[in-house]
């Protein structure tokens, strides 16, 4: 693959390759001069047009061709600092934004040699924010819409705080027919709206942006921001969440909250609805197979009756987002352990605490994945547990993935390890 970059000529050293049975084929990759490890946190995984397997960290990028690796980082011409977010748009094109605090001296000095590198599947190439409009060095969040426009939150602020001080400010860009425009304050008038952390799309392409703790959306070549008069609950504005359901109506979810668009305004639901949720943030939505909506929120599983009251399953405190599979059985991660609920009947799993992510692979498998204990497989009704005392070099994991070929990836403390299915 060329990218710019010297490839490396060499294989990755293996650490004993095990074989768990005929079908199962375990990989792991461990040599830290090509691969970012330890400290990293890994904020997506794709792959590319030509095979090869992409890893976005904050500290910069892994790429599996195959047979080697190769890595990006703060050490190479591409990339000068932290990474902070990226986007792969519908041309194919990488675009990888930095992540750099701005430091204040006796001066108030600003340091805008930052913005975006984007590989266009053979060079990379920079763009600085000021020389887009506006002058800024944190990318904060990047999208495409579906009508193939290219946003971008920068800030000056670090993309993983709130804003906060009086001096931080904040722009939105967009990149529309060759041309970027830039959408300030004056252009949204909505609370720290300026200070992206996140955007969406409904089902009828209207665009949404949303700050530390404002809502907006675009239309019609301008901003509109959701207040009371749009039945926006104004108090506890934060979103964690966001989803579209069977019936195509938009929810959000943070402190306090949920929130479901009809497409002209909000219907809000808070404790007076059963969502006891004033301290706890949302984890996310779900679906079951009978439409029946799912929340995850801190401190509990809640359910909604399809009429406007919430209902939770039971008391206790969550570690990340739920999951339904094709049964319809709830998988909730506590800090006591992994719940499997099936209708009326329960179970927990113990070894596994403080779950991150689970996911289903091509093989009939569902995965769960600490980022203490390791890794857990249920499969034709047998779990297999793996580890850093099995398989694994370290218990400690902080990405997990499926390819299109059913592959799963997992990146660990120690190194990054693939499962592969045979005949």
């Amino acid at each position: 693959m060329k990218i710019g970059f010297a490839v490396f000529s060499f294989l990755i050293f293996l650490t004993n390759p095990k074989i768990s049975n005929a079908q199962e084929k375990w990989t792991c990759y461990t040599d830290d001069k090509l691969l970012l490890m330890d400290d990293y946190s890994t904020l997506g995984v794709f792959e590319y047009t030509d095979g090869s397997l992409w890893m976005i960290t904050d500290r910069g990028i892994n790429i599996f061709d195959g047979n080697q690796w190769e890595k990006i980082d703060n050490k190479t011409d591409a990339m000068n600092r932290s990474i902070s977010s990226y986007l792969v748009d519908s041309k194919n094109r990488i675009w990888v934004g930095s992540n750099k605090d701005v430091y204040y001296g006796p001066a108030f000095l600003y340091s805008y040699d930052d913005g975006v590198v984007i590989f266009d599947g053979n060079n990379w190439s920079s763009k600085r924010t000021k020389d887009l409009g506006f002058k800024a060095p944190v990318v904060t969040k990047m999208f495409e819409s579906s009508n193939g426009d290219i946003w971008l939150g920068v800030s000056t602020h670090s993309a993983y705080a709130e804003k906060s001080s009086v001096l931080a400010k904040g722009a939105i860009l967009r990149y529309s027919n060759d041309e970027w425009s830039v959408y300030r304050y004056k252009d949204i008038l909505c609370l720290t709206c300026d200070f992206v952390k996140g955007f969406s799309e409904d089902a009828d392409g209207k665009l949404w942006l949303w700050g530390t703790q404002g809502l907006a959306y675009f239309e019609d070549g301008k901003f509109h921001c959701m207040t009371k008069k749009n039945g926006y609950l104004k108090r506890g504005q934060r979103i964690n969440a966001t989803f579209i359901d069977s019936n195509n109506k938009f929810w959000i979810g943070g402190p306090g909250k949920a929130a479901r668009w009809d497409g002209d305004s909000w219907t809000t639901y808070t404790r007076k609805n059963g969502l006891a949720a004033i301290d706890w943030g949302v984890y996310g939505f779900s679906e079951t197979s009978d439409g029946e909506m799912v929340v995850a929120v801190g401190n509990g599983v809640y359910r909604y009756d399809g009429i406007g009251e919430w209902s939770r399953d039971k008391k206790e405190v969550l570690s990340s987002n739920i999951y339904i599979d094709k049964q319809d059985r709830t998988w909730v991660p506590t800090f006591k352990g992994l719940e499997i609920r099936d209708g009326d009947e329960a179970t927990l799993d113990k070894e596994l605490t403080a779950v991150g992510r689970i996911i289903s692979d091509k093989n009939g498998g569902i995965w769960a994945f600490s980022p203490k204990d390791g890794a857990k497989r249920l499969k034709d009704g047998e779990w297999k547990h793996y580890t850093e005392k099995n398989q694994l070099p370290s218990s400690r994991i902080n990405m997990a993935y499926v390819t299109d070929d059913g592959t799963i990836w997992i990146g660990t403390k120690k190194g990054i390890c693939s499962c592969e299915y045979g005949e």
